[in-house]
């Protein structure tokens, strides 16, 4: 079972989406979309295929277990901080987009053994899976949008505020930000079949990759179109192809550089929020 979330198709054509609304050019967008759907595409950044990796999961995924409230203002933080490429700032994308695809509601009332019980303080909140497990035991449930159509939304929004940080005085467009959001309302719930079933699972969230890309501005519009589920020989050639650099500058070091990046956290980024930083 996969363990990533709003994952393969969804990643690339929400970030487009939400990029172009926010004032980015055609070809900037399709690099946003591009990186944040490459943590889930190169194996050397799949949280599920290195799932013994803990630091995968935890930074590039958003596995942390704990608040996700505070790891979206911290990851927020780092986005608008300038101290990461676009190449990075995708991927950081696709951690925001995680911490709030890989939480769920914590309905354990108490604590430890039974002899030994006590409150639990998460009860009834959202809560991040843990590390190396993700969401292996909740199937494929968490990959689709429909089943959340809210949680969704409020992804949307802070992506958007963050991108037009990113580009101030851009020329934003608010109508796809509502049009994405009242198209998560339109996407049916999963199956038990695709909660269960990759094969199933990867057709409905074709379904609503496509949903997505035909809005007014959405990824069917790019001149720059790339297909999320091509393999790493693809993603090679696409990546040489439209920026003409040596492919071992990102298929390399890159990640365990930019797990430390996000370990370490950049100066003010975490403005008054206690214990934000994944690595506190």
């Amino acid at each position: 079972m996969n363990l990533i979330l709003y994952e393969t198709r969804t990643d690339p054509f929400t970030t487009y989406a939400v990029a172009r609304a926010a004032g980015f050019s055609d070809s900037d967008a399709f690099q946003y979309a591009y990186w944040s759907q490459y943590p889930d595409q190169n194996p050397a950044f799949d949280a599920s295929k290195n799932f013994l990796n803990e630091s995968v999961g935890k930074y590039l995924h958003s596995l942390t277990g704990g608040d996700p409230v505070k790891l979206r203002k911290y990851l927020e933080c780092l986005l608008k901080s300038s101290k990461f490429s676009l190449a990075e700032s995708g991927m950081l994308i696709h951690a925001l987009g995680d911490a709030y695809a890989h939480t769920y509601t914590d309905n354990n009332k108490f604590l430890g053994s039974p002899r030994n019980q006590r409150l639990n303080p998460n009860y009834g909140k959202d809560v991040l899976f843990p590390p190396r497990i993700g969401h292996f035991f909740s199937g494929h449930a968490p990959d689709f949008i429909g089943n959340n159509p809210k949680k969704y939304g409020e992804y949307v929004d802070q992506l958007y505020e963050t991108m037009q940080s990113l580009n101030p005085g851009g020329n934003y467009d608010p109508s796809t930000i509502n049009n994405l959001k009242l198209q998560a309302y339109l996407m049916p719930p999963s199956s038990l079949m695709s909660d269960v079933f990759t094969s199933d699972a990867q057709n409905e969230n074709s379904n609503e990759a496509f949903r997505l890309g035909i809005l007014s501005g959405g990824y069917y519009g790019s001149s720059n179109l790339f297909n999320p589920d091509g393999s790493v020989k693809t993603l090679r050639d696409t990546f040489t192809e439209q920026w003409n650099m040596p492919v071992d500058s990102i298929f390399g070091d890159s990640r365990n550089s930019l797990i430390q990046k996000i370990k370490n956290g950049v100066s003010g980024c975490c403005p008054g929020v206690s214990g934000c930083c994944p690595n506190n």
